[in-house]
């Protein structure tokens, strides 16, 4: 609560590793589900941070997942 850089570096090695799971199997749908919950988290964080350009792009991408 508060740490918005320390929500964001911890995001974004959330977002490494699950990355990491999910191309190792891309019809794994909880390992997809999860990843498009990362990019969705990392949006909350970078929206917190008043940077919506890179919310946006987030939340693009883990919609891009799930409308696979």
């Amino acid at each position: 609560q508060g740490d918005l850089q320390g929500a964001l570096k911890s995001n974004q090695k959330s977002l490494a590793i699950v990355s990491r799971l999910a191309n190792s199997d891309p019809g794994n749908a909880e390992w997809q589900r999860t990843l498009a919950a990362s990019y969705s988290k990392l949006a909350d964080a970078h929206l917190g941070s008043g940077d919506k350009a890179r919310a946006r792009d987030f939340l693009r991408q883990g919609h891009a997942i799930m409308r696979n």
